[in-house]
């Protein structure tokens, strides 16, 4: 099935709705603020109004006052004022009732991927993904210390319970994926980035061959000693 195009207009029609509207398409009273906007956008679609390079943790506020500040604002929206706004009662209905149609679409082609899988998960792959200590292990080159701990998302200061908490996420995201027969289905991370089950086990590899090293095994094995965050002196 050809993927249904949504603009980044009736990307934000649809997530204020979601999240101001009445599912009923009936009551259309509420009114929200401009930031309000940015958070249901954010929430929903992160990786279209997420920042460039930190899209796991701010979103890009910028792109969204365009579309609802500028000339032509966003269609199904009015401006109370500069900050708030509300919906436009017969243009919001019509034109979320024709989203609703184009999503089921997006959605459909989308999850041909793999559509279940937790944002909190995603992060973690896109780490992995990213991290130095990945390229290395597929590079067959040594990996630092320091690469291994960012590949666990720690630090010389990290403690025991950061330590666990850690490696503990890491085995829900493996045993997320532990049931999944089909190693060519993929999982959309961040943008035009995906991942697959052949590649997840690939990061399970590395994890436990990190864990196995000796030099790193030492360094772990004496933060597991420490039981308070290390508060880092300023000068």
């Amino acid at each position: 099935m050809k993927k249904d195009k949504i603009t980044k207009r009736e990307m934000i029609l649809y997530c204020v709705w979601k999240r101001y509207g009445d599912p009923k398409l009936i009551n259309w009273n509420q009114s929200f603020s401009k930031f309000d906007v940015v958070v249901a956008c954010y929430e929903e679609f992160r990786d279209e109004f997420g920042l460039d390079g930190y899209k796991d943790k701010y979103p890009d506020s910028n792109p969204i006052y365009s579309a609802i500040m500028g000339n032509k604002g966003t269609p199904g929206l009015k401006a109370l004022n500069d900050n708030k706004y509300c919906f436009e009662p017969s243009m919001a209905e019509v034109l979320i009732r024709k989203i609703l149609s184009k999503y089921e679409n997006y959605m459909e082609v989308e999850s041909s991927i793999v559509n279940d899988v937790p944002q909190s998960l995603r992060r973690i792959l896109e780490r992995l993904k990213n991290s130095e200590a990945y390229k290395k292990y597929l590079n067959k080159e040594i990996v630092t210390v320091d690469e291994a701990y960012r590949f666990w998302n720690l630090s010389a200061f990290s403690n025991s319970i950061e330590l666990k908490r850690s490696h503990s996420m890491l085995e829900e995201l493996f045993n997320f994926f532990n049931t999944s027969s089909n190693e060519e289905n993929e999982i959309k991370l961040d943008g035009n980035v995906y991942t697959n089950l052949k590649e997840i086990k690939r990061f399970k590899e590395v994890h436990e061959k990190l864990l196995n090293d000796k030099k790193i095994k030492f360094q772990l094995d004496a933060m597991k000693q420490i039981k308070r965050k290390i508060v880092r002196k300023s000068r």
